[in-house]
């Protein structure tokens, strides 16, 4: 089963702390930061995202939908000025024919639990951060690990090659021992 997260922008920002500093100061790099960390996150666990933000008037055109250049897996909504992400998200879900497949993300309990009656499942926008958070933590570590690997393995070219051509360096090298003249302290 596909997942599709319906997720409550401006209420996921207002949960993180750095986020909601930055949304005060420059609310569309608050929205990029967030809209960042969910590509990441659309690609680490293969599912769409459908990032949705209450009309404002620093926003895009109200009522318009796009889908981002970075991920084919995120679309970003800005609702018309007078609807509330709320609102959009439960008639999202109303009208889509596989509800359980939606995974709605605010921290707003009623539209939850709206949600969760008509069979989508939900989280907390709290927790998604969290998650977010340690998947991101996870894949740094993971990339670090593989840095670490593939530094030990450089400089090394019999590493890299079959055991055919590894014995016939080696062969090219015992020759060449040969024909080199020893170095004083050697026997």
């Amino acid at each position: 089963m596909a997942e599709h997260y319906l997720i409550d922008g401006y209420n996921v920002i207002h949960k993180d702390p750095s986020l909601r500093k930055l949304l005060f100061q420059d609310s569309r790099a608050a929205r990029e930061q967030l809209i960042s960390r969910l590509i990441d996150f659309t690609l680490m666990n293969s599912c769409a995202v459908t990032l949705v933000f209450d009309g404002r008037h620093d926003a895009p055109p109200s009522g318009s939908t796009a889908v981002s250049a970075q991920s084919p897996r995120l679309t970003i909504t800005y609702t018309a000025e007078r609807q509330s992400a709320d609102a959009y998200i439960e008639r999202y879900v109303q009208r889509h024919p596989v509800r359980s497949e939606l995974v709605v993300v605010s921290s707003d309990r009623g539209i939850r639990d709206l949600c969760r009656g008509m069979g989508s499942l939900t989280v907390d926008a709290a927790y998604f951060l969290k998650t977010l958070k340690e998947q991101a933590d996870r894949a740094r570590e993971r990339l670090a690990a593989a840095q670490m690997e593939s530094a030990r393995n450089r400089g090394r070219v019999e590493d890299a090659l079959d055991d055919r051509a590894r014995a016939s360096l080696q062969a090219i090298r015992e020759k060449l021992s040969r024909k080199l003249p020893k170095k004083k302290g050697r026997p």
